[in-house]
Order: C-alpha cells, then sequence, then structure tokens
C-alpha cells in the first residue's frame, strides 16, 4: 500500500512528456505509465535537443523545479538521463493526479508541491518534493489513498548501498528512498538491469 499512486497518478504527465518526447521506445519501456497530452499544458520550458514524434513536431519539456531535476542521476551506465519537472497547478491539474486530495490532507497548498522526472540508462527515476513535509509523511499520505485500490507486495531492502522500500505490483517494481523532504523513485525501463537501477539509487543524495 505504498507509492504506486505516485508512479502511475501524480507522475503519469510528467513521465508522458519524457516518454513522448523521448520517442516510441520509450513509451513502451515505462511500466504502467501512459503517454497524454499533459505536455501541451506545461509552462516556462526548457528546450532539450530531443527528437520529435512526428514531423515538424518537437518538444519543449518543463524545468519548473530545476533544483529538484538537479539531485537526479546526470547518467546511469554511460548514458544521459532525461530530465524535466513540473510544479503547482501545472502538477496538481496535471491528467490523472489525486495531489489535491494529499494537499488537503497534509494541510498544503499548490505552491508547496513539485516533482521531477527522469528517464534514460535503462532507468525510470523520480524525485518529489513537498514542502515542509518530511518524505515519509509524503509517502505514508499516499499509502492510505493507495490502499483502498491497491495490495503491492512491499519489503525492504538494500540496493545501491541505501536502505528503500521495494515497492511489487503487477506492472513493475519499484523502489522507493526518502531523503530529507524528498521522495525518490527508481524502476527499470525497457532493457534495464538490476545494476543499472542500482546505480541510479546509489546516485541519489
Amino acid at each position: 500500500m505504498l507509492h504506486q499512486i505516485l508512479v502511475r497518478r501524480v507522475a503519469l504527465a510528467g513521465a508522458a512528456v519524457l516518454v513522448a518526447a523521448c520517442g516510441s521506445s520509450a513509451a513502451t519501456a515505462t511500466p504502467g505509465l501512459s503517454a497524454t497530452g499533459a505536455a501541451s499544458t506545461a509552462a516556462p520550458a526548457t528546450t532539450l535537443p530531443l527528437p520529435s514524434i512526428a514531423p515538424g513536431f518537437s518538444f519543449a519539456l518543463p524545468s519548473e523545479d530545476k533544483a529538484l531535476e538537479d539531485l537526479l542521476p546526470d547518467d546511469v551506465g554511460g548514458a544521459a538521463i532525461t530530465k524535466s519537472s513540473m510544479a503547482g497547478s501545472t502538477l496538481v491539474g496535471a491528467p490523472g493526479s489525486d495531489l489535491s486530495k494529499v494537499l488537503g490532507q497534509l494541510g498544503k497548498t499548490e505552491a508547496d508541491v513539485s516533482a521531477a522526472f527522469g528517464i534514460g540508462g535503462g532507468v525510470s527515476v523520480g524525485a518529489y518534493r513537498l514542502k515542509g513535509v518530511d518524505a515519509n509523511t509524503l509517502l505514508a499520505a499516499f499509502a492510505q489513498m493507495l490502499a483502498a485500490d491497491e495490495a503491492p507486495t512491499i519489503s525492504d531492502a538494500s540496493v545501491g548501498g541505501k536502505s528503500v522500500k521495494q515497492v511489487v505490483t503487477a506492472a513493475a517494481t519499484i523502489y522507493v528512498y526518502t531523503k530529507g523532504d524528498v521522495l525518490f523513485t527508481v524502476s527499470k525501463a525497457g532493457t534495464g538491469t538490476d545494476a543499472a537501477v542500482a546505480e541510479a539509487i546509489s546516485k541519489l543524495p
């Protein structure tokens, strides 16, 4: 009953931006995530040299919390991680997001929340911050919401030299790591390996 809601509902829009921008191979490589039109709603964007998904069409990935993006690994296995971030109303209003419920539960507003996403090197990574709220409290809030919908298998694990939660669902295995007020997630993407996941986790703060 942990954070699959983060991967499937909260990260939906941000991951969709990255998946679409990186092309169809990434779209089939990220378990539990599907592309939507969320990219069109993102405000201030950082243009990256990414392939377009259709002739004459290109993406400018949103970068609304650069500091949070910087906490994600820059590369895994020698391959660069493509990053993006969303904050405030862009994130809360994204299709599939249940963040408004969590904000109300914890007495926070849209201005307090942001998330960063990355994909590359065989992994998908995420970072989620709710200002003034410990990451474990944030995790517990999502867990309470998730309990009614999902029943993942959760266990403690040591990966990449860090103590993490291993969350196994029908779609994927996700690793959750908390540090201060930031909740990190790492999972395989495409032909990603356990070694790639371990490297990504080892590079988290």
